[in-house]
């Protein structure tokens, strides 16, 4: 079973918005996790999208989880960056704000998510452009044939 912040990485590249606003140009996305952690860069950043499970909980008896992802999306500017986050709201939600239904990934059944609205402003400690907020979303584990 691969985790689930791997399925919410190929969930995003799947949509080609996100995945043209994020390519590297040699085959691969710039998004980063914590089996992939984002290279030294210097400004200005390209579009990166920066993944990271802050918690959430997994059911004993049946096999759910409900994950928190920190999102945080860089670009050359604030505008950049949150248009970037956009793009994962657009992917996530219609434009009545629902769901736009459950996505298979891999071994994983994404049925519900919940993203927050961005925070957008230059990082503290990096002093790049970010736009960030918090995806709480909810996983079943499904058998593949």
């Amino acid at each position: 079973m691969i985790p689930i912040l791997e399925a919410l990485q190929s969930l995003l590249v799947s949509d080609t918005a996100i995945a043209d606003a994020v390519d590297d140009g040699d085959g691969g996305y710039r998004i980063y996790g914590p089996r992939r952690t984002m290279p030294e860069m210097t400004p200005p950043l390209p579009r990166t999208i920066v993944l990271q499970r802050v918690g959430g909980r997994r059911l004993a008896l049946i096999p759910i989880s409900r994950p928190r992802t920190y999102i945080r999306c860089y670009g050359a500017t604030t505008q950049e960056a949150e248009t970037l986050y956009g793009l994962i709201d657009a992917m996530l939600y219609d434009a009545t704000g629902r769901l736009r239904g459950s996505r298979v990934v891999g071994t994983w059944l994404l049925y519900w998510a919940q993203l927050s609205e961005p925070d957008t402003g230059i990082e503290a400690v990096s002093g790049w452009p970010v736009s960030f907020g918090i995806l709480e979303s909810e996983w079943a584990a499904i058998a593949v044939a």
